[in-house]
C-alpha cells in the first residue's frame, strides 16, 4: 500500500514540476479556451460545458499520474532522438553552429516547410540524390534577400554563381528563414528521404 501511495505521489509531482509539466498546462490550457465563445461557432463549434472541462482536465490528470512513467520513456526517447546523430552527421555538417536556427546541414529529403510565427508553410526539398542516375542530387537554397526557395543540379556550392530571380544572393549556409515574414522561428518535416 505504501509503495502505491508513492508511485501516486511521484507521478501526482511529476505532472506539475518535472518533464510533463509542459504538456499539462498546454492541455488546461486547450480545454480552458474550448470553453471560450469563439468568433466562428459555425467552424470550432460551441463552447465546451464547463462540467466536460472539468472531466477531460480530471480524467488527463489521473491518466497521467497512473501512467507517468511511460510520458518519461517518451521523454527519453525524444530527448535521444533529437541528441543522437547519425555515423554520417559530420560528413554534412560543415561547420559546428551554436545557435538553435535551421541550416539545410541539418535537414535532408522533402518534407514541409513551416514558420511558427507567422504559419506560413510549403513542400521543400531539402536534398536528394539518385533520382536519375547514381550521381545525380539536388539541393536547395534560399535567397538571402527574397527568402525563395530554389533547387539546383548537381551543384552543392552553386558554384556556378547562379542568384534568385530577384538578383539576390542564393545560400545554404545561412540559418534558414521564412519568406514571407523573415522570422528565423522555422521547422522542417521530413517525408521523403533517398
Amino acid at each position: 500500500m505504501t509503495f502505491i501511495l508513492i508511485y501516486l505521489a511521484i507521478g501526482f509531482v511529476s505532472i506539475f514540476v518535472g518533464p510533463m509539466s509542459k504538456d499539462t498546462r498546454e492541455f488546461i490550457l486547450t480545454m480552458k479556451e474550448a470553453g471560450h465563445e469563439t468568433d466562428h461557432p459555425e467552424r470550432y463549434g460551441p463552447p465546451l460545458a464547463k462540467w466536460k472541462i472539468f472531466l477531460g482536465i480530471f480524467l488527463f490528470i489521473t491518466v497521467a499520474i497512473i501512467f507517468y512513467p511511460v510520458f518519461y520513456i517518451e521523454q527519453i526517447i525524444d530527448y535521444l532522438r533529437k541528441t543522437i546523430k547519425s555515423p554520417n552527421h559530420n560528413a554534412i555538417q560543415r561547420t559546428p553552429r551554436n545557435d538553435k536556427f535551421l541550416y539545410f546541414d541539418y535537414i535532408a529529403g522533402i518534407g514541409d516547410f513551416f514558420c511558427r510565427n507567422c504559419t506560413y508553410s510549403r513542400g521543400l526539398t531539402s536534398a536528394i540524390h539518385g533520382f536519375m542516375g547514381k550521381n545525380n542530387y539536388l539541393v536547395a537554397f534560399q535567397c538571402q534577400e527574397c527568402g525563395n526557395f530554389t533547387t539546383i543540379s548537381n551543384d552543392l556550392d552553386n558554384e556556378n554563381g547562379r542568384l534568385c530571380t530577384c538578383g539576390g544572393q542564393l545560400s545554404r549556409d545561412k540559418p534558414i528563414f521564412c519568406p514571407q515574414c523573415k522570422s528565423k522561428d522555422v521547422e522542417f518535416s521530413m517525408n521523403i528521404i533517398t
